[in-house]
């Protein structure tokens, strides 16, 4: 049965009435380097103002401890895995304001009593987040340790103004059952008097099942890569009809058939007019455009697309970010480099600002907004588009008060969504779009769709993740294999990783897109975003504010360009053919002939591994070709 909160804090309270008054002027000692003089404590008691949560599988309590710089700690068990790991854990919310921009710093002291985990260590994750918006954190990190204490020290900056109460320092250890304890929580503000860097600073490793270099998984993962993303291909090059024998080739990969993509900000595309103040500089601009036309065969619109921005875009001048205006040159700049659009999105199911035409109208009067939302942007838009996320968010947990869209219009929305967008434009696929952590509810509404003969044609996954919550590689192979059994192409659309350890975040990236691009279900993978001063999430971003490819654009560059690539020096023989083996997609061929360098590309994909080259003939690509 579920105890009330205020239990809890009740018996918290007694106890440590007693037993821990911490002073903050109390030294840290025992290995703790001593904080700089002036800070400010911004938590008061953090453990006996303690904000906590209580379920049958998870208790929590303060318990004395000796031969430590405090007196009592809080001892955290859980007993079963929660759905979601934040779903067990204790936030403490500030006692005084601060200010965006003030250096922050976070010291606490843990150990794990008993983990489950298959190397024996215990977990927490903790953020400082506001009240209201949980995911608007300024540090967010994970750690794992043993049974001996472990001091913590993070510093940060505050990401938002806060008064007290309005923002909170928050851990979460609902990963597996364990019991921990954490003491010595101690948050202090500098104001603008200090850096970060200033501070101590406890360099935390990400840590994920799968991620030794031996691990099982990777040599397995290269074997179905070697066998689903390549092909034996015969090009045979021709001129006025005749074979062009015995004559040297370069054969080079410069596109992929996979889908490497990123999501794009629409103004930021359009070269048509100087951009604004809080885009950036012309040659950012310039930069943005070069360095996307490079590295990403395929895009999405950030926002424009969403429902509310599309509204506003309507009637908002050049000037503004979300602009009618900005489309029609984002559209040519994408068609000159080849690159297909997807749209983003149609219906939103989580019942959030992005279904904010509907807020305050009746059932009947929601139903029409709705659906002639999605008859005017999918007509404005048209054949720019290959592609819609027709509803996104389906399932997610979050939203005003839990709710979703068919709470309101009816547990058969979805269905009418897609029916409507196929009968409205029958040759754009149309995709459902959730995120990874909603999993079974996510499986089995698709299961509904396709049993009630929704044409649902692609599932996507958002693929946000964070140091706190890695899904391992073999878990990631194992979700695919359950969603592959629906036979639809399955899609990673908003890739991130948020993570102050750069290199673990490198790392996982590469993991990631590995074990995704060796699945044989899969068609692509989606960032959301790439440029820090245009990215969600700044830490995630490849490229820092002033173009420095960080660790974890580096991954990504070596995978595409060198590990997942083809070149090859060849000749051809009498029938003026070449033979070689090579990762699927449109190739670079330079060749010698009459004295005259000749330079062609040719797509070779699944099903047209043997392609005739006329080097006579107009137009720069042979071979199938994509929108």
């Amino acid at each position: 049965m579920r105890k009330p909160q205020r239990t809890i804090l009740h018996v918290l309270t007694a106890i440590l009435a007693v037993v821990t008054h911490q002073s903050f002027a109390a030294a840290v000692t025992l290995g703790a380097e001593p904080l700089p003089k002036g800070g400010t404590d911004i938590l008061g008691d953090p453990i006996r103002r303690l904000q906590a949560k209580q379920s049958d599988e998870m208790t929590i309590k303060a318990v004395a401890v000796d031969g430590m710089p405090f007196k009592a700690v809080v001892e955290l068990e859980n007993t079963e895995r929660p759905k979601f790991y934040y779903a067990h854990g204790f936030k403490h919310y500030i006692q005084k304001p601060i200010q965006q921009g003030d250096t922050l710093h976070l010291r606490f002291w843990v150990r794990a009593l008993k983990a489950t985990a298959e190397d024996g260590a215990g977990k927490v994750a903790f953020k400082f987040r506001e009240k209201i918006k949980a995911h608007k954190t300024s540090v967010h990190n994970a750690i794992t340790f043993g049974d001996e204490w472990m001091l913590v020290d993070q510093a940060f900056k505050a990401n938002g103004n806060y008064q007290p109460g309005e923002a909170a320092i928050e851990f979460m250890f609902g990963y597996y059952p364990q019991r921990l304890q954490l003491g010595g929580i101690q948050l202090v503000s500098y104001g603008r008097s200090l850096e970060p860097k200033d501070l101590p600073m406890t360099s935390i490793k990400m840590r994920y099942l799968g991620m030794e270099a031996d691990a099982p998984w990777r040599e397995q993962a290269q074997a179905r890569i070697e066998k689903i993303r390549k092909g034996d291909f015969e090009l045979r090059l021709t001129k006025d009809g005749q074979p062009v024998a015995k004559t040297e080739v370069e054969l080079s990969l410069e596109r992929h058939d996979y889908r490497f993509g990123v999501a794009a900000r629409a103004a930021y595309l359009n070269a048509s007019q100087p951009p604004q103040r809080w885009m950036g500089t012309p040659e950012d601009m310039k930069k943005y455009r070069e360095l996307l036309a490079r590295h990403f065969n395929y895009v999405v619109f950030e926002n424009a697309m969403k429902w509310r921005q599309w509204n506003d875009a309507k009637k908002n001048p050049p000037s503004k970010m979300f602009s009618l205006a900005h489309f029609e040159p984002a559209f040519a700049f994408l068609k000159k480099h080849r690159i297909p659009l997807r749209g983003h999105a149609l219906a939103w199911g989580v019942w959030t600002h992005n279904n904010k035409p509907l807020h305050g109208k009746t059932q009947a009067e929601q139903r029409e907004v709705l659906f002639s939302h999605i008859e005017e942007i999918m007509k404005t838009v048209g054949n720019n588009v290959t592609e819609w996320d027709t509803v996104n968010h389906p399932v997610a947990p979050h939203g005003k008060n839990g709710k979703r869209l068919p709470d309101y219009l009816g547990e058969d929305i979805y269905g009418e969504i897609f029916n409507l967008a196929h009968q409205i434009d029958p040759t754009r696929m149309h995709w459902i779009n959730e995120a990874g952590r909603s999993s079974e509810l996510y499986y089995q509404l698709i299961k509904q769709l396709l049993d009630q003969g929704a044409p649902v044609q692609g599932i996507g996954f958002m693929c946000h993740f964070n140091q706190s919550n890695l899904t391992p590689p073999e878990k990631i192979l194992a979700i695919l294999d359950r969603f592959g059994s629906f036979g639809l192409p399955l899609l990673a659309t908003e890739l991130d990783i948020t993570a102050e350890d750069q290199e673990g975040q490198a790392a996982f990236l590469r993991d990631f897109m590995t074990a995704w691009f060796s699945h044989p279900q899969t068609v692509g993978i989606l960032q959301w975003g790439f440029w820090e001063k245009a990215h969600w999430r700044k830490e995630a971003a490849l490229w820092d504010a002033k173009w420095n490819l960080r660790p974890v654009g580096q991954a990504y560059l070596d995978l595409i360009h060198r590990e997942w690539t083809t070149k090859a020096e060849t000749k051809t023989g009498d029938d003026g053919a070449v033979k070689f083996r090579g990762f699927y997609g449109e190739y670079r061929v330079e060749v010698e002939v009459d004295g005259k360098t000749v330079v062609k590309r040719v797509n070779l994909v699944k099903g047209a591994e043997q392609v005739t080259l006329a080097l006579d003939s107009e137009g720069d690509i042979s071979g199938p070709t994509k929108p």
